[in-house]
């Protein structure tokens, strides 16, 4: 199917974009097909959440935070694991990348969704930030690596989509404003560039309306002069839509089916 990211600021309605909430008129992902990587503890933004999607953990996997198991006892245990829900709250980039990795080659799941992956490399950085030198990007660099690398491996018929935040950014001459994916240093942005990891970019538009007195979210498409979506000729008939991963999918499905 695709590789999708979402980018948005916090609260402009990415991990919303996920449940079915009639209210909102969003469908959402089916459940059934869709497993989620939280990468904060929180819960998700629709009602019976916590139903739809039941949290996993790995801790048996590991002892003061270092693996403590061989790999193929990993890969064991990880799909022993995987069985039990559909919704893991991440602690680390290996827990991404190996949970990514076996999902790739699950049949149970069409929709991988890695929901503020941006934290995984800020919350190691605050963590050891008083380490000095070169040591904490080098690792955040290669962690980052780690979990590109499995989503770059996800296979065809399936759909994997990273929500993130966006940062602004000028050009070299401080002229132009644009936005990208955010990350703790130019390691990442230099050697990865996450956006093209992705053949398809939405931004999360946040607006007010006057007449409904309510905000109003949307997906941006495509670039509108501001925010620098992108996705292939045809896939999508408007430049906004509506903040919902079901009609996304739908719209992947129907163009490359």
């Amino acid at each position: 199917m695709s590789k999708i990211l979402i980018l948005g600021k916090s609260g402009s309605g990415k991990s919303t974009s996920i449940g079915k909430i009639p209210e909102l008129n969003i469908e959402g992902l089916d459940p059934k097909e869709t497993f989620i990587i939280s990468c904060v503890n929180k819960p998700l933004p629709f009602k019976g959440s916590s139903k739809s999607y039941i949290s996993i953990n790995y801790d048996t996997l590991k002892k003061d935070g270092k693996v403590v198991v061989s790999s193929n006892e990993i890969r064991n245990k990880v799909i022993e694991v995987l069985q039990s829900g559909n919704r893991l709250i991440a602690k680390d980039a290996w827990d991404v990348a190996i949970t990514i990795d076996i999902l790739n080659r699950s049949k149970t799941y069409r929709n991988i969704v890695i929901d503020d992956l941006n934290y995984i490399s800020q919350d190691y950085y605050m963590k050891n930030a008083k380490k000095g030198g070169w040591d904490v990007p080098k690792d955040i660099g290669y962690n980052m690596n780690l979990i590109f690398e499995a989503i770059n491996n996800c296979p065809e018929e399936k759909n994997i989509i990273v929500l993130a935040h966006y940062e602004e950014y000028k050009d070299k001459n401080g002229d132009s404003l644009s936005y990208k994916f955010k990350t703790t240093g130019s390691m990442v942005d230099n050697y990865i560039t996450p956006e093209g990891k992705f053949e398809i970019v939405l931004y999360l538009k946040l607006d007010y309306s006057e007449e409904s007195k309510k905000s109003v979210r949307s997906f941006v498409t495509n670039y509108d002069g501001i925010y620098p979506s992108k996705s292939p000729v045809g896939m999508f008939e408007n430049l906004y839509i509506p903040n919902d991963l079901g009609v996304v999918v739908n719209k992947v499905k129907e163009f490359y089916e």
